[in-house]
């Protein structure tokens, strides 16, 4: 079983510094230690972890050692660790050594039982737009927190609650109660992967992921539409087979996340002007929509409703739909 950990870090060179972060079994840290005398030159350094000693040999080069990643950089002067999935048998003391007559600098890394870490799978659809949800315990509420895109052992942040700005191109944040949401709008193929919801020191001198989000992006049909004010709209949704004795339904919304319900062939009639029917024979949705206005215009996605616990949707198709004079 997957448990989440309460990782203790403590500097324990000269005056002794307490940092608390949470992270996850099979999860990630990043430890990042700076040259002790800037003026130094290194050539090699090392890092004896709990496990066994990682040696690096070479400069401004990720070098491998099970699931070790050490990188030394000459140029900013400072040496990082990437411990990738990390396990039970990591726990420990981590000592930073650069040459032979420094003495090392020391990390504590202490796990303390809490709760369970899962994985989430989240699907979105090209073109269109969705959000990513960070939630974070009580204990993560007063860190720096972040989101980043997994490439392989590293992480690349896309946003972070350190900036006061929360955008950047496709991506906006929003605080929420319990951490925040990062939405992405016009979903491409290229955003599909491994995000981290993560937290992290002011100085970046560690990182840590505490949820793993798999994105996948599928294609999805996408239909225009361009009715008059005041006349009738009609949308036609061709779904599959397997899926024909499922619960279908009619929603709104730019981010199918967040879309509002307006009907589903439980309820074929809502709110007077809306109808939704169920040809099982040809596999097709209706959706009726009598006396448009221009307040009718935007998304709206039809699907099929699972019938697991989550009650998860199946997206069929996308309507943009315009409403003019």
């Amino acid at each position: 079983m997957k448990s989440i950990f309460l990782l203790i870090l403590s500097v324990m060179t000269g005056a002794e510094s307490l940092t608390e972060v949470n992270a996850c079994w099979e999860g990630w840290v990043e430890i990042t230690s700076k040259y002790p005398h800037k003026e130094e030159i290194y050539d090699k350094v090392q890092v004896v972890s709990p496990a066994n000693t990682i040696q690096s040999n070479q400069t401004e080069k990720w070098e491998k050692s099970d699931q070790f990643y050490l990188y030394h950089d000459t140029v900013k002067k400072f040496i990082r660790l990437i411990v990738q999935p990390f396990k039970s048998k990591d726990n420990g003391t981590y000592c930073f050594k650069f040459g032979q007559t420094t003495p090392p600098e020391k990390r504590k890394v202490k796990n303390v039982e809490k709760n369970n870490c899962t994985t989430i799978n989240q699907t979105a659809y090209r073109t269109a737009k969705t959000n990513i949800r960070c939630n974070y315990s009580d204990l993560d509420q007063s860190k720096i927190k972040f989101i980043c895109k997994g490439n392989n052992f590293t992480c690349k942040e896309i946003l972070t609650t350190q900036l006061s700005k929360r955008s950047k191109g496709r991506f906006s944040l929003t605080d929420i109660n319990s951490g925040f949401d990062l939405s992405v709008s016009q979903v491409s193929l290229n955003d599909a992967g491994v995000y981290w919801c993560g937290v992290k020191e002011k100085d970046d001198s560690y990182r840590a992921g505490i949820r793993k989000i798999q994105l996948k992006v599928k294609n999805i049909t996408i239909f225009k539409r361009y009715p008059t004010a005041g006349k009738s709209l009609r949308l036609f949704c061709k779904y599959s087979a397997n899926i024909s004795n499922l619960i279908k339904f009619i929603c709104k919304g730019e981010n199918q996340n967040e879309c509002q319900d307006i009907g589903n062939t439980t309820n074929t009639s809502i709110k007077g002007r809306f109808m939704i029917m169920d040809n099982k024979i040809n596999l097709t949705i209706t959706i009726t929509l009598r006396e448009v206005t221009a307040g009718d215009s935007g998304t709206y996605w039809c699907g099929a409703e699972n019938t697991d616990e989550e009650r998860s949707k199946i997206f069929i198709s996308m309507f943009v739909v315009t409403v003019g004079e």
